[in-house]
């Protein structure tokens, strides 16, 4: 997941705890494209949903701008319009599972089988009932034509709608209707004798969005099955139907899944699957590397002396400014297009999706000689309100949202840095592990910040910037096994510094409330960040230690499991 995921003004805004049901209808409207959410509340006192009887049966219907859809994932949690780092379901992976033509059908969300039970029973999973003609990918899985259902919105969201602006083009028809606005197709196509397939792509897409287009124009599956969705849609709207989207998957064979989702019950006593989730398809593409250059491109040349002289070169389109990164206070709204006049905002959504490309880095040739310089960048004015729709010339007081997949750099052995970003990797881990969850507790007065004790001119450990006077913020993620609970706690530090990172774990299902953590915070800053000269733990508390050595969240989620069952077997 992202850095920092903008809270969605439309999504409810109370204490409850909702989860993402289901996503939807798509409705054409000028600048974006709308589809239909689906939330229900979980139950009065349950703070830690985990099943369908933990949530309330009467929902909420929201729209939000289609080029959302990255974000909006089936069973995702959400409280005061924030995604929570917890998620419903249990992992799964589900191998061998084999795409054709005969094994993969659509069917209705809500489908009724013919001994009159559910396909997806409302105990296992709820839909709201205006959405029970939205469609499921039916897969045959071990002899059960119904043995994993995929939603097709999921399908879209993993497979074709990776940015805010495929979302868009693959909502909008331009993969059916005007492959040219995303690729040069003069220009685009596999290199002859080689595996190299190379993209010239426009300037307004990201260099990753190329691994889709390359596909879509390699495979005519990609093809088949993204063209399908506006079809669909277009066919819905002419009939005045609700416009449930449909799809086909871009590939055809045999693929492994890593997948979130809920068990339903098959034949005979025999499990179906419900994906929530895709996180990994193992499935390959058409071509084993991708080179990707640009329209207009203003790279500079590799040799400086073969270069052209700076009065040659034409001005490279200039685009906007540079992408700035969203802040705690950042909102994503879909009632008011964004300002072409105010900056844009990278919400990066870093995950290997595609198996076939893990450790894999788009190709950039270098230039021999470059006849572009660079445009001068515009600097407008940042706005913490956001939108995913195209920009608009009139002063909305909105910046543009680029919601964007990007297939990481793979470097395996770097130590994972001390920071609040890599807390909530290890957090998304943690909930990885059948029977461990973790969740960030909401802020909260006396465990927002390591507080000084001192009076504020004097120069102490307890301040980050003494001279801005600014205190280190602290994050706690709790975390609940069957056995026993804890709290993962980390404060800011800054860059000389290496503390430990902390947990605290407890013998029983109730976390350390806030009026514990407090003072204990308060006896950190007299210790000055180290944990080990804290004289007096909470009663029934374990602290365990780590540095900040292993080289991935998932090492360090693995490492705290075994804490875990260390402490309390």
């Amino acid at each position: 997941m992202p850095i920092q995921v903008p809270s969605i003004r439309e999504f409810p805004e109370d204490d409850r705890i909702w989860r993402l049901d289901w996503v939807g209808a798509v409705e054409q409207h000028p600048g974006e494209p709308k589809i239909d959410v689906y939330l229900s509340p979980a139950k009065p006192g349950v703070d830690a949903p985990r099943v369908q009887a933990d949530f309330e049966e009467a929902g909420t219907k929201i729209q939000v701008g289609a080029g959302q859809l990255p974000l909006l994932i089936i069973g995702t949690l959400w409280r005061r319009q924030r995604r929570l780092r917890q998620a419903m379901g249990q992992q799964a992976t589900l191998l061998n599972v084999h795409i054709n033509s005969d094994t993969v059908k659509l069917v209705d969300a809500k489908t009724s089988l013919a001994d009159r039970r559910w396909l997806i029973p409302p105990f296992a999973h709820q839909i709201d009932k205006s959405a029970w003609t939205s469609q499921c990918l039916a897969i045959e899985h071990e002899g059960d034509p119904y043995g994993i259902l995929l939603p097709v919105t999921e399908a879209i969201r993993f497979y074709y709608a990776v940015s805010s602006d495929l979302a868009h083009a693959a909502f909008g028809g331009a993969f059916r209707f005007h492959m040219d606005t995303l690729a040069n197709p003069g220009l685009t196509g596999m290199l002859p004798g080689t595996k190299r397939m190379v993209v010239q792509l426009r300037q307004w897409l990201a260099d990753d969005d190329a691994w889709v287009i390359a596909r879509v124009l390699e495979d005519r599956f990609a093809a088949a099955g993204v063209n399908r969705i506006y079809d669909s849609l277009l066919r819905n709207t002419a009939n005045t139907k609700p416009a449930f989207p449909e799809c086909s998957l871009p590939f055809s064979g045999v693929t492994d899944w890593d997948t979130r989702g809920v068990s339903l019950p098959g034949e005979a006593g025999a499990k179906r699957w419900l994906i929530h989730e895709l996180q990994r398809c193992s499935a390959p593409f058409p071509f084993e590397e991708l080179e990707v250059v640009r329209d207009n491109d203003s790279r500079k040349a590799e040799d400086p002396d073969k270069d052209l002289p700076p009065e040659e070169k034409k001005p490279a389109w200039a685009g906007g400014s540079k992408v700035e990164k969203p802040t705690s206070g950042s909102q994503l709204q879909s009632d008011d297009p964004p300002d072409v006049d105010l900056a844009s905002v990278g919400i990066p959504l870093a995950s290997e999706r595609f198996g076939f490309l893990h450790g894999k880095e788009i190709i950039k040739t270098p230039k021999e000689q470059c006849k572009y310089k660079s445009a001068s960048l515009r600097k407008p004015k940042s706005s913490d309100l956001l939108g995913t729709g195209n920009p608009v010339n009139s002063p909305t007081g909105v910046g543009q949202a680029k919601i964007g997949w990007q297939n990481p750099e793979v470097e395996r052995r770097k130590r994972l840095p001390a920071s609040f970003d890599a807390v909530l990797q290890i957090v998304d881990e943690l909930n990885k592990i059948n029977g461990v969850s973790a969740l960030v507790r909401p802020s909260a007065a006396g465990i927002d910040y390591l507080r000084p004790a001192k009076r504020s001119r004097i120069s102490q450990w307890g301040y980050l910037d003494q001279d801005a006077k600014s205190v280190r913020r602290v994050l706690v993620v709790d975390i609940r096994t069957p056995k026993a609970s804890a709290c993962l706690i980390e404060f800011e530090q800054r860059a000389a510094e290496s503390y430990k990172l902390a947990l605290l774990v407890s013998g029983n299902q109730t976390v350390l409330s806030n009026m514990t953590l407090s003072p204990l915070l308060g006896a950190l800053v007299s210790a000055q960040g180290v944990w080990s000269r804290i004289k007096s733990l909470p009663d029934d508390a374990h602290l365990v230690l780590f540095k900040h050595t292993r080289p991935s969240a998932a090492e360090f989620a693995k490492a705290i499991e075994k804490a875990l069952v260390d402490v309390f077997p």
